[in-house]
């Protein structure tokens, strides 16, 4: 509870793993608020799988291109 209330006070963002209800593990993005000073949380929960998927062709495309680079 103590780690939520800082989290809430910073407005922070935490990547987190949930799961699919068809049973496989997923990458979240989730935003701690504090809405009542110690009393009460808001939390939004978002799926970040495509953001990650685009994030992992960037670094490919990036590592390609560097050894691209280096044969010419």
């Amino acid at each position: 509870l103590s780690e939520m209330r800082e989290a809430g006070r910073r407005g922070s963002n935490r990547e987190i793993q949930g799961r699919h209800k068809k049973g496989h593990a997923i990458p979240l993005e989730m935003a701690i608020s504090e809405a009542a000073p110690g009393k009460i949380f808001t939390a939004i929960i978002r799926d970040i799988s495509r953001r990650k998927e685009l994030e992992r062709e960037v670094t490919e495309i990036a590592a390609l291109e560097q050894r691209r680079i280096g044969q010419e």
